[in-house]
């Protein structure tokens, strides 16, 4: 499959698939398509052999792509995705996918009538070994009956572009660009996750929000949400603390769950399952997280796609529902 990149702006997921397409055997980084003339400068340099599109309107009417990954700005990406899908090809989309509900309806029904696939970016991890070693523990009892989980992303502010400062005016500070702050850019992740993993969906959200260390920024720097899942084998209790306020050094990123026979813990790629004070590690295999190959490997031999639109939605929900009813600080 002949893949194209629609914007850098998301850095830090174009990396990681360029990366991965031009190290692939099987598919093709076709196109880089960037209207910011220092990401173009990056691109030439970093990618020389790959073709540089400075319009997007030439990457829509290039029939030679079948999938683009859009890693541009949230409120460029609709439009775009719209774009694309009329256009008969695939669409990745940056998380957030939307900054409404309505505007993310209207791109999946767009992809329903052009017949093509669409998702966006957090569900690209049911694919990593992790992820599957997870729903294979949890669907298997090891743990038992899940209770609860508790989930932390806490890191410093996004930097705008690689080897910048975090904090840096960017679109993932500016409210015109994007309406959420730092509990979306970390909760959906975990929210996809766990409702792979444990089969489920939210029912119910509380929670709080406000600016713990940047008082004057414009998004939350700080979230701290209770969701309830509604799982086959009962409600699971979610705590899920997602933040922009750790200062250089000091971010903590990890998930623990409980259920009625152990826990376990992440650590690293792997798990560690907690039981009768003895503790097994569950390894997985080392992988990159952007397994674009398998993607590429469902789309084109018609194979069971682990997330789909409905997904990107059912997310995205799960986190409006969050900035619907949470506390301010």
């Amino acid at each position: 499959m002949r893949f194209a990149i629609l914007g850098l702006d998301h850095w830090y997921t174009a990396f990681g698939a360029c990366e991965v397409l031009a190290a692939s055997t099987e598919n093709t980084l076709a196109a880089i398509c960037t209207e910011n003339d220092d990401h173009a400068a990056w691109a030439a340099e970093k990618y020389p052999d790959v073709p540089l599109i400075r319009n997007p309107r030439q990457l829509f009417v290039d029939t030679d792509i079948e999938c683009v990954l859009i890693c541009a700005p949230t409120a460029l990406a609709d439009d775009y995705a719209l774009d694309v899908m009329e256009s008969g090809k695939h669409v990745l989309g940056v998380k957030p996918t939307s900054n409404s509900l309505d505007g993310l309806r209207t791109i999946i029904s767009t992809s329903e009538e052009n017949d093509v696939f669409y998702g966006s970016f957090e569900g690209i991890q049911r694919f990593h070994p992790k992820t599957l070693a997870l729903k294979n523990i949890l669907t298997s009892g090891t743990i038992g009956r899940v209770l609860s989980v508790h989930q932390v992303g806490n890191g410093g502010l996004p930097a705008p572009w690689d080897g910048r400062a975090s904090g840096e005016p960017s679109w993932w500070i500016d409210p015109e660009m994007i309406h959420t702050g730092a509990w979306m850019d970390h909760a959906i992740y975990a929210i996809d996750l766990l409702r792979f993993s444990l089969d489920a969906e939210v029912d119910a959200v509380a929670g709080h929000i406000g600016n713990r260390l940047h008082k004057d920024l414009p998004l939350e720097d700080y979230g701290m949400a209770l969701l309830r899942l509604k799982t086959p084998s009962g409600p699971v209790s979610v705590v899920m603390e997602d933040t922009w306020s750790s200062n250089p050094g000091g971010g903590a990123h990890w998930m623990r769950i409980v259920g009625t026979d152990g826990w376990l813990r992440s650590d690293g790629d792997d798990w560690v399952v907690c039981k009768g004070g003895e503790e097994t590690v569950y390894k997985s295999e080392e992988s990159v997280f952007f397994r674009l190959d398998d993607f590429a490997a469902a789309l084109v031999e018609e194979l069971p796609m682990p997330f789909t639109p409905e997904d990107a939605l059912a997310n995205l929900s799960a986190c409006h529902q969050f900035y619907t009813v949470a506390l301010r600080d």
